[in-house]
């Protein structure tokens, strides 16, 4: 049942890793990784400055205040 499901789609996401279609996928858990600093950022009181999204896969987020230990370990 689900741990043939889990390895199915696992196999399938392996196969197609280079695909057109897994790599907008690939670049939304690049965005919800973002996300993450992004959100601490605020919760600590800090003020994000710039989110960077980039076709290779990078992101960045630029902030100023909040607690950066928080931040970068969010």
């Amino acid at each position: 049942g689900k741990i043939i499901g889990t390895i199915l789609t696992g196999s399938l996401l392996l196969f197609f890793w280079d695909s057109g279609f897994v790599k907008p996928i690939r670049i939304l858990v690049v965005f919800f990784h973002e996300m993450g600093h992004v959100i601490m950022t605020v919760v600590t009181g800090g003020r994000v400055v710039e989110l960077g999204l980039n076709h290779m896969e990078g992101g960045h987020t630029l902030s100023m205040g909040g607690n950066r230990f928080l931040i970068l370990n969010a």
